[in-house]
């Protein structure tokens, strides 16, 4: 490949449409029905394996130093807005000054804002739609935090930049 092909945007064009067609693949499988993966709590990882369901398949997670707290799918995240799809992309943590840990996840049809528990569990604590129509939901999101921001973006026209103060949904905790 050429500079120019990058340049142009070329390169970016068949990168999405290769990850467009891969989901639409998945989709139709039935892959993407986040709804048939129920929440999962704490798996030791023992011998490189976290086995949330013992005996049920697709519940085993490759694993090193490290366990399963907790597992919560689009669907229970609400990312499934309007019908239009479960996908999700990028996830950035916040502290609050209280020491209660967030996140912010981008998905299909918006953000939802997730709190994780001293216990490690992910609580969801509110969803920050996005600006644009419905039919015009973005195929992923990029979220990043500056203090007590939450900076999201995508690759959809129109879409912007938003920006959501993670203090609000303390605030609305403590209400």
């Amino acid at each position: 490949m050429k500079i120019e092909d990058y340049e142009s945007g070329k390169v970016m064009k068949s990168i999405k449409e290769t990850k467009l067609a891969q989901w639409a693949a998945e989709e139709a499988a039935g892959a993407l029905d986040s709804s048939q993966w129920g929440e999962l709590g704490y798996t030791k990882c023992v011998n490189g394996i976290a086995d949330a369901k013992p005996g049920v398949a697709g519940h085993q997670f490759r694993c090193k130093n490290t366990d399963l707290y907790s597992f919560m799918s689009h669907s229970d995240m609400g990312c499934n807005v309007d019908g239009l799809g479960e996908r999700g992309s990028g996830s950035w943590g916040w502290t609050a000054p209280d020491g209660r840990e967030y996140i912010a996840h981008g998905c299909f049809g918006g953000t939802p804002l997730l709190e994780i528990t001293k216990e490690g569990k992910l609580v969801k604590r509110g969803f920050l739609t996005q600006t644009v129509k419905p039919a015009q939901y973005s195929a992923w999101k990029e979220v990043r935090s500056y203090k007590n921001y939450m900076l999201i973006g995508s690759e959809r026209e129109w879409h912007g930049v938003q920006i959501f103060d993670m203090s609000k949904v303390c605030e609305r905790l403590s209400d």
